[in-house]
């Protein structure tokens, strides 16, 4: 069966939004003190140590962008590949009760309860200001 946008489970990433946001706005503001060092103020030193600063402080934000297409559910699709990993390697026979503790959107422990039909299943996390996960959406996500 299709799913429709309004069906599909939304997971998250584990590299937020809000995260990558900071980190280009950071990276922009980065580069317009080097302009300033180079046109401007004209100093060598200032502009290299600023130079320096630029090249890494892109490097990291283009390798934290890379990440979070990875880890999307829906893009690079590495975090459910890691936690099919989890469920097939897990050494129980799925009888009893599992605590998925830090469950974000609760992609995990849906797997689990999809292998583990006869397991008593709970997830718990504690979502932060810079997290975009919440309650309803991880009830949101089981329903479908």
């Amino acid at each position: 069966m299709k799913q429709t946008k309004g069906q599909i489970p939304d997971y998250g990433n584990w590299v937020p939004a809000a995260m990558m946001k900071t980190l280009t706005v950071m990276t922009a503001v980065l580069l317009i003190v080097e302009l300033l060092f180079l046109i401007l103020l004209k100093n060598a030193i200032l502009s290299i140590i600023g130079g320096i600063l630029l090249v890494l402080f892109a490097a990291f934000t283009v390798y934290m962008w890379r990440c979070r297409i990875l880890f999307d559910f829906r893009r690079g699709g590495l975090m459910g590949k890691i936690h099919q990993y989890l469920v097939d390697h897990l050494d129980w026979d799925g009888n009893g009760t599992l605590l998925d503790i830090g469950c974000g959107a609760g992609a995990l422990t849906i797997r689990c309860a999809r292998g583990f039909p006869r397991t008593r299943i709970t997830g718990m996390d504690y979502w932060g200001p810079e997290w975009s996960y919440a309650k309803e959406q991880c009830e949101r996500n089981a329903r479908l």
